[in-house]
């Protein structure tokens, strides 16, 4: 069994005395007062209820601040996408021959 203890002091001290002497003679006083005492008491209205329990099934979210996430298109894609199928249709309505009606 080896014990082994190091212990290590170090003491710095160091004094400084400077002393300087000047005469000068001003009397002033100034003597200023001011108090301010404000006292409050809350006084508490109606009581606390009763602990609530949690409930068994949680929720949605009901946030509709976020319409762009999700499984709708985001931005003016479907936009486009409407603007495109309503030309396609009026191509198609415009550009078919009409049929002509036979006299018996």
């Amino acid at each position: 069994e080896t014990t082994e203890t190091t212990e290590t002091t170090e003491t710095t001290e160091t004094t400084e005395t400077t002393e300087t002497t000047e005469t000068t003679e001003t009397t002033e006083t100034t003597e200023t007062t001011e108090t301010t005492e404000t006292t409050e008491t809350a006084t508490p209205i109606g009581t606390v209820g009763a602990a609530t329990g949690t409930p068994d099934l949680t929720l949605p979210p009901t946030d509709t601040a976020s319409l762009s996430g999700g499984s709708s298109p985001s931005g003016g894609t479907w936009q486009l996408l409407l603007v495109a199928m309503a030309g396609l249709l009026a191509t198609v309505l415009l550009l078919t021959p009409a049929t002509v009606a036979r006299k018996r």
